[in-house]
């Protein structure tokens, strides 16, 4: 093998590898702090490499002037899927549960009988690595088996009797709970305590706890985009998979524009103001697909079945999504990425966020030439407030995983569209 191969395997190898191990993360294989099942993790691993390797297939077709051994990378990839597999069931028969056996447990209570205490009770008992032993409630309402230990006025009778290390305080709007007077009684029996917040209802997003000059401050709607090393992967992917498809589709810049300028002279392309990142607007553009009309009535009217505004090769494009096709060059550009909400017109942003909660959190990120509604079968004249549920799902559980499922998931859609009109 000539020298100059060998080293391009190397840098691939040394790519690769770091890559699967953050789709690895991505799936959550290496948090412990949850239940663990063997099919399911194995799949988790089966999903990160099959998309790792559809990376590694992208940069072969991108460096076509350089040929790689397709057995190589079959062998790479049948070894990892065994060695991770094998390393897996090791780790979840027999190193956790050794550690678990031999590791001093915490003794904990949960302060609180609303339904989040209960839910976090759910959550300590399932989490593989907790080490802790809960004691049981403490409070006045009902429990699931019986397991209240006592009332919040017995708190510290409850910590002597029960040698409790820690104190779990779940607040909720439906009880009464004095925070201060408990964290007086821990600090003077040195038991230390942490607190839940019912946060339910109130905000969307989730909450991590920052350090602003040595003052902790809870940001209640951190997202996994806020992130730079997430929002610098996404643009990375958006530039590779753009230009990929720029490139599939030229003929399309050719052939569209032909026929528009045969069937339905006028403006080839369609350019509209839409809401993006942050609340800005940006310009969409679009093959044109119906007869030329005032701005101020394609602003404020949604297309509908049978629109007569639009004309029958324009239904066509609409049909199979030909028309979207330049917004391609929306994503190269960054006004858009190839996955997220879709933009919607001014006129609808103004009216939505009076009428839809959480509305305007889908600005969050950039919008999407697809997204999460659009390959569930909302798109077009369907329920705004679905898409505004789906599209939140989205955002607050973005993966770079997710956003390639999304894309495969598209596909389908192109080819055997709904609601497309």
């Amino acid at each position: 093998m000539p020298e100059r191969f060998f080293f391009l395997y190397k840098i691939i190898f040394f790519l690769i590898i770091p890559l699967t191990m953050y789709l690895a993360w991505q799936n959550r294989l290496y948090n412990f702090q949850e239940e663990r099942k063997i099919i399911r993790d194995f799949i988790k691993i089966i999903k990160s490499l099959f998309f790792s390797l559809i990376i590694l297939m992208g940069l072969d077709f991108l460096l076509r002037d350089i040929s790689f051994s397709r057995l190589i990378a079959v062998y790479f990839y049948l070894s990892a899927l065994f060695f991770l597999g094998v390393s897996r069931v090791v780790t979840l028969w027999y190193a956790v549960p050794f550690f678990l056996r031999i590791m001093p447990k915490k003794r904990i209570a949960i302060v609180g009988t609303s339904a989040l205490a209960f839910e976090v009770f759910d959550r300590l008992k399932n989490q593989i690595s907790s080490g802790y032993e809960i004691c049981g409630f403490i409070g006045k309402g009902k429990t699931p088996n019986n397991k209240t230990i006592g009332k919040i006025s017995e708190i510290k009778k409850i910590i002597q009797l029960c040698s409790l290390d820690e104190l779990i305080i779940v607040i909720s709007r439906k009880e009464e709970i004095n925070v201060l007077d408990i964290l007086k009684i821990g600090d003077r029996e040195g038991v230390r305590i942490k607190l839940v917040p019912d946060t339910a209802g109130m905000i969307s997003g989730k909450s991590i706890i920052e350090d602003v000059g040595g003052i902790p401050i809870i940001s209640l709607t951190e997202l996994p985009l806020d992130q730079p090393l997430n929002a610098a992967l996404k643009r990375i992917a958006d530039i590779g998979i753009a230009l990929l498809l720029i490139i599939l589709f030229s003929p399309f810049f050719i052939v569209v524009p032909v026929l528009l300028k045969i069937f339905s002279p006028g403006p080839v392309f369609f350019p509209q103001n839409r809401i993006g990142l942050d609340n800005k607007p940006f310009e969409l553009l679009k093959f044109r697909t119906m007869h030329p009309q005032p701005q101020k009535i394609s602003d404020q009217r949604w297309t509908v079945q049978n629109d007569e505004r639009i004309f029958p090769l324009g239904r066509f494009l609409r049909k199979f999504s030909i028309d979207e096709i330049p917004q391609f060059f929306n994503v190269l550009t960054g006004s858009m990425s190839m996955v997220g909400p879709r933009p919607e017109r001014p006129f609808f942003v103004g009216k939505f966020k009076n009428e839809i909660p959480y509305y305007m959190q889908r600005h969050r990120v950039k919008s999407g030439l697809t997204g999460w509604a659009q390959v569930n079968g909302y798109r077009g004249d369907t329920s705004i407030n679905k898409r505004v549920e789906l599209d939140l799902f989205y955002i607050e559980n973005w993966s770079l995983i997710l956003d390639l499922k999304i894309i495969f998931m598209t596909i389908p859609v192109f080819f055997f569209p709904k609601n497309a009109y």
